[in-house]
């Protein structure tokens, strides 16, 4: 496998919805491991390249997280594990436990401690910053929003257009979503290159014909946290959704933690107006027992309705990048 890292600067606002119809009040701060694979096929089909469009990719996102600018560095969030923090007995206090709870991301140095099971000895109150938990003095404001009014034009001309309102996040100078990318080989690394090359114009996320979710994209040999092979216990950094109910079987024990998270959404022109199938995954940060030493577990299913014949699946990518944990 060959692992490259992905910054995305956002050069206008970004909105990231979520599977709720017509809720545009409330955008994600994530861009989920599945949008972004589907995404990247999506262009692929519009490049010509419909053949490239298979069930086994040949590439693994992990899903997009925030990193901002502190100083002279760049720091890299990471999703909170759900085994939790692991803070010294005698720091125990209720203003950090207070704090604790609020925490969504963890930089990639707690983020390794989390990891190794090793107890955070320099976790003091500054640390926890907003959502945040990092050593950096950071602005935590790095990621803002507001919300604009927008008007939904029916495809009825009778009918009268509705107001509704839109979430849009901003990053500041520095600032926006990274990720870390698997490859099969080169050939899978320059296809998924040619489609971010195009959605850098062409935009992420909703709103895209009016300019927004455009960025420029850097790519980086180094990641900003160690990657082996997991062997008892992994955490994921993408979406998961199992091979089959064995492999799900086989993966939970009592240590075991995760959140589900339901997936779906609109399908793409010329089907506009229908709605993929939903399928349940298992959250970025949870953690389970490996059932066998590998970085890549789960499966891309076809989420079509049925409605549509069978020739045009919908490929939702289950598959999930996953680190070791020591548990």
């Amino acid at each position: 496998m060959q692992y490259k890292a992905l910054e995305l600067n956002f050069t206008s606002p970004l909105h990231l919805s979520d599977i709720r119809a017509n809720d545009y009040g409330k955008s994600q701060r994530l861009l989920h491991s599945d949008t972004l694979t589907a995404a990247i096929m999506q262009t692929w089909a519009l490049l010509g390249k419909s053949e490239w469009i298979t069930e086994d990719s040949g590439f693994v996102a992990s899903s997009l997280f925030p990193f901002t600018k502190a100083a002279d560095s760049t720091v890299y969030f990471l999703p909170k594990p759900f085994c939790g923090l692991n803070i010294p007995k005698g720091k125990n206090d209720p203003a950090l436990a207070k704090k604790a709870k609020k925490v969504r991301y963890f930089d990639a140095k707690y983020f390794q401690l989390a990891l190794q099971q090793t107890p955070m000895d320099g976790v003091v109150e500054k640390s926890f910053q907003g959502a945040y938990l990092s050593d950096s003095e950071i602005d935590a404001s790095f990621l803002t929003s507001d919300t604009r009014i927008r008007i939904r034009k029916p495809r009825n001309d009778h009918a009268d257009a509705e107001p509704f309102y839109m979430e849009q996040l901003r990053f500041k100078n520095g600032s926006g979503l990274w990720g870390i990318f698997s490859f099969e080989n080169d050939q899978m690394e320059m296809r998924v290159k040619a489609a971010l090359d195009y959605l850098q114009s062409a935009g992420l996320g909703t709103d895209r014909n009016v300019g927004n979710g455009q960025f420029s994209c850097k790519w980086k040999s180094e990641l900003p946290l160690q990657i082996s092979t997991p062997s008892t216990y992994g955490l994921n950094l993408s979406l998961f959704c199992p091979n089959d109910q064995p492999q799900l079987t086989a993966m939970l024990d009592e240590k075991a933690r995760y959140e589900l998270i339901k997936r779906g959404g609109w399908l793409s022109e010329p089907y506009g107006s229908l709605r993929k199938r939903s399928v349940y995954m298992f959250k970025e940060g949870s953690v389970f027992k490996m059932p066998t030493a590998t970085n890549v577990l789960g499966e891309v299913v076809d989420l079509q309705p049925e409605i549509i014949n069978k020739q045009h699946p919908v490929w939702r990518s289950g598959k999930a990048l996953f680190i070791p944990i020591a548990l």
